[in-house]
C-alpha cells in the first residue's frame, strides 16, 4: 500500500536547466508526487508533454539532480517523451544513504554493508510506480537511464527483469560494488532488451590523463578498474548478439560525464 500526495509545481529547479522556465511550462505539465512505500519516502518528478506526444517514457533515477538536466536536453522540435524521475524528499541533489540502500544488491563485506535493497526498490518500481504511470498515460516504449549506482541498478533490472524497460542507457555503472559480482544475476541470457547503451567518461577509462585528479582518487579508480570493467560487460552483451554499444565521453570523469550521458539518452528516445 502506498500513500501519495500530489503537487503541481511551477519552479522545478529552473536554475539547473538551459531551457527557460516559461518554455518548459509551454511544452510540459510539471508535477511531483510524494510516495511512501514500506516506510521509505520517495518523490516522483513528472514532465508530461502538452503537445507532440511520442507515447514514450524516459525513466531516470537520482531525479533531484538529474531530472532538470534531462529537461534541458529535450529537443522541443521533436515529439516529446513523458519524463518520470524517482528522487527523494530532500533539498539535496543526491541523497547518498538512500540511493546506496536502494540502488545496490546485497553482498558481503563492510564496504557494502549500507546497501543491498535493490530488489525491494525494483519491486516498488514494478508494482507501484510503472502501473500508475501506465494507467495515466499511453506508453508504447520506455527507456531507463541511471548513472553510477543508478547504472548499477539498471544492470540489476536488466539481468533480473529484462523487459521492465525496452531500452537501457547505463552511465558509468558502479561495477566495483560487490567486487564486480553483478553478473551473477545474469542467469537468463535469452531475455534481451531492445537495446543497451553503456557510457563512460574518458578519464574513467584512463584516470592518469585527468588533469584534476588527486593521487588518492587515482589509486582508488585504478584499484576498482582491476575488477569488472564496462568494456567487459559490453563485450559480453555483444557475444550474446545483443544490440549493445559503449560510448566513451571525451575529456570527462565520473561526475562531469553526467549531462553528456543524459543527452545521449534523450537523443535516443527522441530518435528511435
Amino acid at each position: 500500500m502506498i500513500g501519495i500526495s500530489f503537487l503541481i509545481v511551477t519552479n522545478v529547479t529552473a536554475q539547473k536547466s538551459t531551457l527557460p522556465m516559461e518554455k518548459l511550462n509551454q511544452y510540459f505539465d510539471l508535477s511531483q508526487q510524494d510516495i511512501t512505500y514500506h516506510q521509505q519516502q520517495y518523490r516522483l518528478f513528472i514532465a508530461a508533454p502538452k503537445l507532440q506526444q511520442s507515447h514514450k517514457l524516459f525513466f531516470l533515477l537520482d531525479a533531484n539532480a538529474q531530472f532538470p538536466i534531462a529537461l534541458s536536453k529535450i529537443d522541443v522540435t521533436k515529439p516529446l517523451p513523458l519524463i518520470v524521475g524517482i528522487g527523494y524528499i530532500t533539498d539535496k541533489d543526491y541523497a547518498v544513504p538512500e540511493r546506496t540502500r536502494d540502488y545496490t544488491f546485497p553482498t558481503v563485506g563492510e564496504e557494502f554493508a549500507k546497501g543491498g535493497k535493490a530488489e525491494d526498490f525494483l519491486n516498488f518500481i514494478v508494482t507501484q510506480v510503472l502501473p500508475t504511470i501506465h494507467q495515466q498515460y499511453q506508453i508504447k516504449k520506455s527507456l531507463f537511464f541511471g548513472h553510477s549506482f543508478g547504472g548499477l541498478f539498471g544492470l540489476y533490472t536488466l539481468f533480473t527483469r529484462t523487459h521492465t524497460f525496452d531500452d537501457y542507457v547505463l552511465a558509468s555503472p558502479s561495477l566495483w560494488w560487490g567486487n564486480g559480482s553483478i553478473t551473477q544475476y545474469w542467469t537468463n541470457k535469452d531475455q534481451q532488451p531492445h537495446s543497451v547503451t553503456l557510457t563512460i567518461g574518458e578519464y574513467e577509462q584512463n584516470p592518469s590523463a585527468d588533469p584534476h585528479i588527486d593521487p588518492e582518487r587515482l589509486a582508488r579508480i585504478k584499484q576498482r578498474r582491476q575488477q569488472l570493467r564496462v568494456e567487459n560487460v559490453n563485450q559480453q552483451f555483444l557475444t550474446q548478439q545483443w544490440n549493445s554499444e559503449l560510448i566513451s565521453i571525451p575529456k570527462t570523469n565520473h561526475g562531469s560525464s553526467i549531462p553528456f550521458a543524459i543527452e545521449i539518452a534523450i537523443r535516443k528516445i527522441q530518435s528511435d
